[in-house]
């Protein structure tokens, strides 16, 4: 069984190879008439790899649709359940009526050795619902491996003596770490510790008593207190220790308003929060149809993005001058089945729309009158939680 069966005229052999290469590049399995023996009946066995491929490629071309071979393989494709025709066109011709109300991905001009917008989404229609092998992550170095079982430690030995109780574990004081003397903090002077294993001198007692013997220090935290919000410290003068809490607060408020000023100067400098590929990729979709749609046209502005999800709407305003026409083109990313156009003049009086099934809405509009008109993208259809639009306008005369 293969992932792709790819359905050509004879006369189109060299673009089905090359097409043939790419696909298998792109790690698709892909059957096509060239894989024919001798001792196999060409008819039956057209018939038996269309109905066993998971995806019908049908390359429409100037040749391939006078073929009535290629419009039998593609209405077998169409009328499978599910369905799994793909068309593209290479050629600038007329797809068959009875397949022009399904979509097709305009790969007019395309070669291998060029990135073609186009061809990026046709492989993405060719992959859908293909079980693909999974491809590790640059640098993922494959699957975690399970920990190892942790060996249990020996039963200590009976005559073996207990263990004494383990004592907290020393701090070092707050001076040695690098982080300052906050003893003035503390309102206390600074007490300097004692030499490590040197213990203090022995002080006498009240008269008539033995001397108090010494007792080590143990080892253990040095207490750090800091101010509290009103309560003076001693040697400033009678402020309260709120200077602390102060910087704190001016410092974060400093730093809150940097990221704040970076982030609105990223939005200014990125076109309105779109990413130079977002542009770039929708970009490439708008001047595909308009190789179809607005051949030799000057386009009007700069493209108009927007993230919609399901059944949300974008509107925007251009200006127009009067006595020409205009046309209006829409694209969305390739998780949008569909997505519409709107147009109301000057007036707010709606004068144009495109509401079909498919992902590249034209919109005409004829003898414009000069004012402000608002264009309005619309997503019915999209299959992820946001599906990028985009629109562009064309000056016709």
């Amino acid at each position: 069984m293969a992932d792709v069966f790819v359905s050509y005229d004879r006369r189109d052999r060299d673009l089905a190879e090359r097409v043939v290469a790419a696909l298998t590049e792109q790690g698709l399995t892909v059957w096509w008439d060239d894989r024919i023996t001798p001792h196999e009946t060409w008819d039956k066995t057209i018939e038996r790899e269309v109905d066993s491929a998971k995806k019908v490629l049908v390359l429409w071309t100037k040749n391939s649709v006078e073929s009535d071979w290629v419009r039998t393989e593609a209405g077998a494709a169409r009328e499978s359940t599910p369905p799994k025709l793909v068309q593209a066109r290479f050629s600038d011709c007329k797809v068959p009526l009875a397949f022009r109300l399904l979509q097709h991905i305009d790969l007019i001009g395309w070669t291998p050795k060029r990135r073609h917008a186009g061809w990026d989404r046709l492989i993405l229609w060719l992959k859908d619902g293909i079980d693909q092998p999974a491809v590790s992550a640059p640098g993922a170095g494959g699957p975690i491996p399970p920990a190892e079982p942790t060996q249990p430690a020996d039963p200590p030995s009976p005559s073996a003596p207990a263990a004494p109780e383990m004592a907290a574990p020393a701090v070092a004081p707050a001076a040695a770490m690098g982080l300052g003397d906050f003893s003035s903090l503390a309102g206390s002077p600074s007490v300097p510790e004692a030499p490590t294993g040197v213990a203090p001198a022995a002080s006498s007692g009240p008269a008539g008593e033995a001397p108090v013997e010494p007792v080590a220090a143990e080892p253990g935290p040095v207490p750090v207190s800091m101010p509290v919000a009103g309560q003076a410290n001693p040697g400033t003068g009678g402020r309260t220790g709120t200077g602390i809490d102060k910087r704190l607060l001016i410092g974060g408020g400093i730093a809150l308003g940097a990221v704040v000023v970076i982030g609105l100067a990223m939005m200014l400098f990125s076109g309105g929060g779109f990413s130079s590929q977002e542009r770039t990729t929708m970009g490439g979709y708008l001047n595909g149809y308009a190789e179809q749609y607005a051949p030799g046209l000057d386009s009007v502005g700069n493209d108009e993005l927007a993230w919609l999800a399901d059944d949300a709407a974008h509107e925007f305003e251009v200006r127009l001058d009067g006595a020409r026409s205009y046309r209006v083109l829409g694209a969305c990313d390739t998780n949008c089945r569909d997505v519409d156009l709107y147009v109301m003049d000057p007036s707010g009086q709606e004068i144009g729309r495109d509401v079909l099934t498919d992902d590249f809405p034209v919109v005409d509009i004829p003898n414009a009158q000069s004012g402000t008109y608002t264009v309005r993208i619309g997503m019915p259809d999209c299959r992820a939680e946001e599906c990028l639009s985009a629109a562009r306008i064309y000056r016709v005369n």
